[in-house]
């Protein structure tokens, strides 16, 4: 975001075991949300990895989208779309 203060998604992945994390800055534009044909205003993109127990252990690299405009000083809509590679049942 714009302001001053410290990040606090990417060291949340992190504390949460997530390895590779990625949290690129946010983007200024126009931008539609691809299910809901909404428009927003900003736009990143976040990456990490994780390792997943299933009959042995399975790497599961994920993508968010994340997408927002803001209304007014108190409200803030928000899209996340989220995209993984690996093996993620069994």
């Amino acid at each position: 975001n714009k302001s001053d203060e410290e990040p606090m998604y990417g060291p949340f992945l992190e504390k949460q075991g997530k390895n590779n994390v990625a949290v690129l800055p946010w983007e200024s534009g126009t931008f539609e949300g691809d299910y809901c044909g909404e428009t927003y205003t900003e736009k990143r993109i976040v990456t990490f990895s994780f390792m997943k127990q299933t009959i042995g252990h399975t790497l599961v690299e994920v993508k968010h989208t994340q997408q927002l405009r803001r209304e007014g000083d108190d409200r803030c809509i928000v899209q996340i779309k989220m995209e993984m590679k690996g093996e993620l049942c069994c």
